[in-house]
């Protein structure tokens, strides 16, 4: 398998399109490591964008299958396929001996997505967002040979989850528990009808709560990590001040300079 300079550039302006926020932390990062992390960052948006680019459920399932069995085939020997994402993939995997188990566990958490459930309550939904981020959090873990609590992760999950709330309201798609959506007075087909109210503050708030609690048990070493806790820093204050409603959120200015220096 051969992996070529194309590859970690189609990787690195992924990540920077896709996942800007994290690909900011990875310049934190040692540069002999971040290519490695580009490349998890987009296998990750190639799964997560899955129910974005299929016709159905069933066809989403259906290609989250193929990344399952590329990669349970590279496990045992055989070549990543001729794909950008895939070869860059194989090559991090290679270099840091990085476990199939946390790769297994994000392409589980996205048939999640695909299925449409909505969690019953906050603690369904920390758990969500647990699945979605601790696997990834344990990825860059192990290319900069550290550990890192799942407390970072659910919190980082957690604020990410407020903040897309605009954008996944008007796709129709509901991540709320179900005893917020019944306050905010709306059905889970409802969703596009989300606007600002007290209700939906309140609702807010809570989550906030629920990701601080986490993020102040969450004691990184490394660098990257530092960063990411700093960067959920950032945004829950960036709430308080818009009085948690997730409508008013917008970029925060010089965000990457704030977090880099």
């Amino acid at each position: 398998m051969d992996i070529t300079q194309s590859d970690q550039e189609y990787c690195r302006s992924q990540a920077e399109k896709h996942d800007r926020d994290r690909y900011i932390l990875t310049l934190a990062a040692p540069v002999a490591a971040r290519p490695a992390l580009w490349a998890i960052l987009a296998f990750n948006h190639e799964i997560a964008k899955t129910r974005e680019v299929v016709r159905d459920a069933h066809a989403g399932h259906l290609r989250l299958a193929w990344w399952r069995e590329k990669l349970s085939a590279f496990y045992v020997g055989e070549e990543m396929p001729a794909h950008e994402v895939a070869r860059a993939l194989g090559n991090a995997i290679k270099q840091y001996q990085l476990p199939q188990n946390d790769f297994e566990a994000l392409i589980d958490a996205r048939g999640f997505d695909l299925d449409g459930a909505i969690p019953a309550s906050l603690d369904g939904l920390a758990a969500y967002v647990s699945t979605t981020n601790a696997p990834l959090v344990n990825l860059f873990a192990n290319v900069l040979g550290t550990e890192c609590s799942d407390d970072l992760a659910t919190a980082w999950g957690l604020i990410g989850i407020i903040r897309a709330l605009p954008y996944v309201s008007a796709q129709n798609r509901c991540f709320l528990p179900m005893p917020m959506l019944h306050d905010i007075g709306l059905m889970p087909e409802q969703f596009h009808h989300l606007k600002p109210s007290p209700a939906l503050s309140a609702a807010v708030q809570t989550i906030a709560t629920r990701a601080q609690d986490h993020l102040s048990k969450a004691q990184p070493d490394a660098l990257l990590f530092k960063r990411m806790k700093k960067m959920c820093v950032i945004y829950l204050k960036q709430m308080h001040k818009a009085g948690y409603n997730p409508f008013a959120l917008h970029p925060v200015p010089f965000l990457g300079l704030r977090i880099l220096f």
